[in-house]
């Protein structure tokens, strides 16, 4: 799953693997924290962080982490 979404990163985001290899060193490999990371550094903006949490949920990747 980290690689799909680093492709989609890249690919539909156009960040940098620098940036995103900057964010995953800090994000404990992580793909769940990695878009946080990112927006705290300051590498995408919030409408991108929505973006990528909806490319996540429809990849299943934590559907239902949120739910009540």
């Amino acid at each position: 799953m980290l690689e799909q979404l680093i492709s989609f990163l890249e690919e539909q985001l156009f960040l940098s693997s620098q940036s995103i290899s900057f964010a995953l060193a800090r994000s404990s490999q992580s793909y769940t924290i990695l878009p946080i990371v990112l927006l705290q550094y300051g590498f995408i903006t919030l409408k991108e962080l929505e973006l990528i949490f909806d490319w996540l949920e429809g990849h299943n990747s934590f559907s239902g982490d949120f739910e009540t």
